[in-house]
């Protein structure tokens, strides 16, 4: 399992970028948080446009056993199991590497 979570925008426009990927034992824990969000209902007419000054956008890909998935985001529809993912996400991903952490 492997996921990857790029946020956009802000005030300067900056790209962050976070990642995980899940060894043998931590797979059904991510997949799990994979499956819980709605990803064929995702995104609306607005998706990946930060709607309002400085808003972020988000782009979730999530990769298992050659299904990939993906969607783009706006800031006001990172909300419930897709607000869970990304903060798992990158809570995993600054215990990899310090410099992660600086980055928020």
């Amino acid at each position: 399992m492997s996921i990857a979570v790029e946020r956009t925008g802000g005030i300067a426009g900056l790209v962050r970028r976070w990642t995980v990927d899940g060894t043998r034992d931590q797979d059904d824990r991510w997949a799990a948080l994979v499956a819980a969000c709605p990803w064929p209902d995702a995104g609306s007419a607005t998706s990946g446009i930060a709607v309002g000054a400085d808003r972020f956008c988000w782009s979730l890909t999530a990769m298992q056993d050659g299904d990939t998935r993906h969607v783009e985001l706006s800031e006001s529809e990172l909300e419930g199991p897709w607000r869970t993912l990304v903060d798992a996400v990158r809570a995993a991903d600054a215990t990899r590497s310090p410099s992660s952490a600086a980055e928020e």
